[in-house]
């Protein structure tokens, strides 16, 4: 019995390595991007989101190594950069305290406030342009258990409410 609890060990270990292996092996062969740095301000709760691509306004700035990211208070950045290259780095989502230092906000479990989700996408088609963004969830525990599914797409509405006024405007 003792000897085929230990077959059964070995073979589930081998397994596990080959397994880990490989997928070291492919995250490995993945491409290194820019890393990101996002400077949310430390009162701002909910989903901050960047619509990319957009002629006539800033593109994002490159500092010490990192594309900035800089959300003003409403949560919504509009750039004329493009959306990131596909590929690992070590990105920071960073509080910007009153005094302009910042705190690192925790993609873990290990604060309260913290970035709880983050995604990218597109829309477009029947007439609108094509909108490029992406968007993190910023806040609390209590903020996160919250929302609901649709919060990403209130979000995006009001960006592109933004994004169309202040084209009108110019």
């Amino acid at each position: 019995m003792t000897t085929r609890l230990n077959t059964i060990f070995a073979e589930n270990m081998i397994r596990y390595v080959a397994l880990l292996l490989s997928f070291l092996m492919l995250a490995a062969c993945e491409k290194r991007r820019t890393p990101e740095r996002h400077l949310i301000p430390a009162s701002y709760e909910g989903v901050v989101i960047t619509i990319y691509e957009q002629q006539g306004f800033a593109e994002l700035p490159m500092k010490d190594g990192f594309r900035v990211y800089e959300y003003p208070a409403d949560g919504i950045l509009i750039t004329s950069s493009s959306q990131p290259e596909d590929g690992w780095a070590s990105d920071e989502t960073l509080d910007v305290l009153q005094d302009g230092t910042y705190r690192r906000i925790s993609a873990g479990n290990v604060e309260d406030r913290r970035e709880h989700f983050a995604a990218s996408g597109y829309q477009g088609g029947g007439g609108e342009p094509k909108i490029v963004s992406a968007f993190k969830v910023i806040g609390s525990v209590k903020y996160w258990n919250s929302i609901d599914a649709k919060e990403y797409d209130r979000k995006k509405d009001e960006a592109i409410r933004k994004l169309k006024k202040l084209r009108a405007a110019h």
